[in-house]
């Protein structure tokens, strides 16, 4: 019968410690002693006194001593068990343990104790979206010494024990799941706002020690309570159950490594590979990192940018496929001007052709244009061009004759660029514009047309600016009368 209920409580320990979610010791710290590292978070610097196990954190009463859990470690559960070694030092208007709070209801769910006389609660009891329920029992803890708290909730029902026995009956509050924002648990106050709106007469003003959550609705003998002892058994111990399993100190070199691989992974498989190199073995780069191109170990031969693997000092390293132009796979050429060019561009095989086409010819464009020898009588070094133009002042609509603002210059071949033209309404609106296009082969005259339509019968401006082929620029301004 012995060995059969070590073996029970075995098993119920077990049950316990796989539902374990949060474990806080307060040894001087927030940190959570479960694998999930829920760690805690101090409203202000924490004060931490000898507890039951230990050290405990002690919360009194004001509104800055507490502790910031995130709300995801309990938020959607619908089944949980909290456990906790509790002493109360003085008694306020509602001792709180703890609330947890969300942006729509603030009081979602609150753990208190209140021994007060003339007060409409008393004892322990909870609040759940802001109404009470109450666990009428005869175990108070207004003794101020150390006790062992439970809180199952299963479904509907809430159960509360102290020191192993129930404190009264199970309540029940309905179909509730817990909906806590994330800075909205709080261990040691009150809220009337997420993560704030303390009240320094609604705090657990007492103390607080080895605070466990469970996401599982446990049987309160499965919930071991604590003895004192560390992993190994050994009084007041420091020993905790690392993330590999393992019963170690923390400050053990071991503590969290018999299981965690060369990337720091938790039960990983990457290993160091012969290159020293802390990869999956199925990496393609496992062993490969120190192999070059010839699969030489710590070889230096690479792949050049033609893709031949070679060494670096190879005079044919990145050279078999290079251009003239130094181009990778390029398909220039040295042309027969001796130029490396595309043989595409259009100054293949013509940097040494004169404008006559003969290769290292001399001819010369000269400044009227033409293509002549330097030597020739007519060539000119500087060009004259006879500037007189004509134009009309008269145009019909329609006519054949006279029906384009047409202009007329005397040299036609001297006009190289119709800079401007430009026809004003004589309000001073601009009615027709062209700007830079060659005089030659111009035909887009002004018609006497205006937003497609025919425009007003009267008299316009004109502004005229021709570029010559010697890069004199004239400039022509009158009026012309549009005419039915």
């Amino acid at each position: 019968m012995c060995c059969l209920a070590s073996l029970l409580l075995i098993a119920q320990s077990t049950i316990a410690q796989d539902s374990l979610i949060m474990e806080l010791r307060f040894d001087g710290d927030l940190l959570d002693n479960s694998v999930f590292m829920n760690n805690g978070q101090p409203l202000s610097s924490p004060i931490y006194v000898d507890g039951y196990c230990g050290e405990a954190i002690k919360i009194g009463r004001n509104i800055n001593d507490g502790v910031i859990i995130d709300g995801d470690v309990i938020d959607g559960l619908n089944d949980l068990t909290i456990s906790a070694y509790v002493r109360l030092d003085d008694f306020s208007s509602n001792n709180n343990l703890l609330s947890c709070s969300n942006s729509v209801e603030p009081n979602d769910f609150i753990l208190g104790y209140n021994d007060l006389p003339d007060s409409f609660i008393d004892g322990w009891h909870i609040r759940v979206e802001n109404e009470f329920y109450f666990f009428e029992g005869d175990n108070f803890v207004s003794d101020r010494n150390w006790h062992f708290i439970v809180l199952v909730k299963e479904g509907n029902m809430v159960s509360f024990y102290v020191d192993g026995i129930p404190h009264g009956v199970a309540v029940d509050i309905g179909a509730k799941t817990l909906q806590v924002d994330t800075n909205g648990f709080i261990l040691g106050q009150d809220q009337d706002c997420v993560g704030g709106c303390f009240n320094a007469d609604q705090t657990w003003n007492g103390l607080i020690d080895d605070f466990k959550i469970f996401n599982k609705a446990l049987f309160v003998n499965q919930i071991i309570a604590d003895d004192c002892t560390d992993c190994n058994g050994i009084d007041n111990g420091t020993a905790v159950i690392d993330q590999c399993g393992e019963c170690l100190e923390p400050t053990d070199p071991d503590f969290d490594q018999s299981c965690v691989d060369c990337a720091g992974e938790v039960d990983g498989t990457s290993v160091i590979d012969m290159c020293g190199e802390c990869l999956e073995p199925t990496d393609p780069d496992f062993d490969q990192n120190c192999v070059d191109c010839a699969g030489v170990v710590d070889g230096s031969s690479e792949i050049d940018q033609c893709g031949e693997c070679l060494e670096p000092t190879d005079p044919d390293f990145d050279q078999s496929c290079i251009d003239c132009a130094g181009v990778i796979d390029g398909s220039a050429i040295i042309d027969l001007c001796g130029e490396c060019l595309e043989p595409t561009d259009s100054d293949f095989d013509q940097s040494c052709i004169d404008c006559a086409g003969v290769l290292n010819g001399g001819f010369v464009i000269d400044a009227c244009g033409e293509c002549l020898d330097p030597t020739d009588p007519e060539f000119a070094i500087e060009c004259i061009v006879d500037k007189a133009i004509y134009i009309p002042n008269v145009i019909v609509i329609n006519q054949d004759m006279n029906g384009e603002f047409r202009i007329f210059p005397k040299d036609k071949d001297g006009v190289d660029i119709i800079n401007h033209y430009r026809i004003y309404d004589r309000w001073g609106n601009l009615v027709y514009d062209v700007i830079d296009v060659p005089f030659e082969g111009f035909e887009a005259w002004w018609d006497g047309s205006y937003n497609n339509d025919i425009a007003e019968i009267g008299c316009y401006t004109y502004i005229i600016e021709l570029s010559y082929i010697n890069s004199e620029i004239c400039s022509f301004v009158g009026s012309v009368t549009l005419l039915k």
